[in-house]
């Protein structure tokens, strides 16, 4: 099934083939990469649509029907706990809205015995970064090199990390060794976030 999550018809034919689920994972995600002052009210609605309208759709209907024991995971991101470039502002503020929907969820669905978390991972080896980091580059008038040099230069571990990894961390918090956690923003940056 191929579908948009910015349209909600789309959303409830997903809602409806995730009938009888026992977990969720909200893993899509819209970026655009520009000068704060330069995005427009479109630009904002396209990524709330995706980043955080989609998350708050699905967890609400889905959730309501997972069973005790199931769980949710939401995909935040680093730099919603970080101060971050104006160039992906709007993104990261939309994945701080996905932090706050998953806190306040995992409130609402803990009576029923289903747990909700985020994993916010740092810079992450995907088409979608390849992506940003050409984008920022043109952005400031550098390369892609210089731009990827930064980035893993802000990482402890000295790092990106890889999609590999990232199912893990979401596997574990699908899992029964995770039954005792609900309503945390795991970090998954190499060190980037700390405390």
């Amino acid at each position: 099934m191929t579908i948009d999550l910015a349209r909600s018809e789309d959303r409830d034919a997903l809602v409806e083939a995730a009938s009888g689920v026992h977990y969720v994972v909200n893993s899509a995600g819209l970026i655009r990469v520009k000068p704060i002052l330069e995005f427009t009210v479109e630009d904002l609605r396209d990524i709330y649509a995706v980043n955080v309208e989609a998350v708050w759709d699905i967890t609400s209907r889905v959730g309501r029907s997972i069973p005790r024991g199931g769980a949710i995971v939401n995909l935040s991101s680093a730099s919603a706990k970080l101060p971050t470039n104006t160039d992906i502002a709007v993104y990261a503020s939309s994945k701080a809205a996905v932090i706050s929907l998953t806190r306040s969820f995992a409130y609402a669905f803990a009576p029923s015995g289903v747990r909700v978390n985020a994993i916010c991972p740092g810079i992450l080896m995907s088409g979608m970064q390849d992506a940003v980091i050409a984008s920022i580059a043109a952005i400031r008038g550098t390369t892609v090199e210089a731009v990827e040099r930064e980035r893993v230069a802000a990482v402890p571990l000295g790092r990106a990390t890889n999609p590999k990894e990232c199912a893990g961390v979401i596997a574990f918090l699908l899992s029964d060794a995770a039954d005792y956690i609900t309503g945390q923003a795991l970090s998954h940056d190499g060190g980037m976030v700390t405390g």
